[in-house]
Formats: C-alpha cells, sequence, structure tokens
C-alpha cells in the first residue's frame, strides 16, 4: 500500500508510519513477540482479543500503532476472503483473487480519501464488499 510504510523509519514520500513505539512497549522482546503475534492472527476475534490485550497492559497507543493494527485488520479479512494480493498505487485498489484483479465495472476500485486511516477503512470495506458479492 503506497500511502502506509510499516516500519519507524525510512518512509518514502507521503506514506504514513505503522509500528509499535519503543514509548508504548518499552522492552524490545516485547516488540518482537508482538510483531509475531500480528503476523500469527487468523481471524477478526484473534485480532480484538489482541487488541484488547495491548490496551489493559499497556494502556492507550498512538496512531502509528492504530494504523498497524488496523493494517493487520485488512490482511486478515482480505484473506478470508482468498485475496491473495492488496496494492494501492495512487487511488487505485488493485486486489488479487485466485490470479485474477477484482475489478468493478472493468474497472479499479477507486479510494476516495486521504488520510491512512480512512484509506484503511475504505479498502475494508471494499473487501467486506467481497464478502456479499
Amino acid at each position: 500500500m503506497d500511502f502506509l510504510h510499516l516500519g519507524e523509519s525510512g518512509a518514502a514520500g507521503e506514506a504514513q508510519a505503522a509500528y509499535l513505539p519503543a514509548g508504548y512497549m518499552p522492552e524490545i522482546a516485547w516488540r518482537i513477540t508482538a510483531y509475531r503475534e500480528l503476523a500469527e492472527l487468523q481471524s477478526r476475534a484473534e485480532w480484538e482479543n489482541l487488541r484488547k490485550r495491548w490496551k489493559d497492559r499497556f494502556g492507550h497507543w498512538e496512531e502509528v500503532t492504530e494504523l498497524l493494527l488496523m493494517y493487520h485488520r485488512v490482511r486478515i479479512e482480505a484473506n478470508l476472503v482468498k485475496l491473495s494480493s492488496i496494492e494501492t498505487k495512487a487511488d487505485k485498489l488493485m486486489m488479487l483473487r485466485n490470479g485474477d484483479y477484482v475489478m468493478m465495472g472493468g474497472r479499479f476500485p477507486r479510494l476516495t480519501k486521504t488520510p491512512a486511516k480512512a484509506r484503511l477503512l475504505e479498502i475494508e470495506k471494499w473487501i467486506l464488499s467481497l464478502k456479499t458479492g
């Protein structure tokens, strides 16, 4: 996703960073475990449980952590509808399923939002529409 950079540094252009800051999880071992747990999430219920555990243990988080959590929620939803990849280029949303791009009226779906959080919500909405469509 060209609007999101998964990591603390090296964000190119206007990409918004998404990561776990040391100020939120001070111990590196905690952050390593947290990243592993995020990568292993398979369902929305698991994602919600992880989110609740972090909030209970570490308290309120910054937007960069919220974006990381939202990214993984989108990843989970994409896996549930059998998407093998999701890319964005400017306002185009390119989702690949069964070797073919998902098109709407012969075109890639268009994203209308600019902030990273709003874009992730918009992508999730498109993905969820594939469950019913």
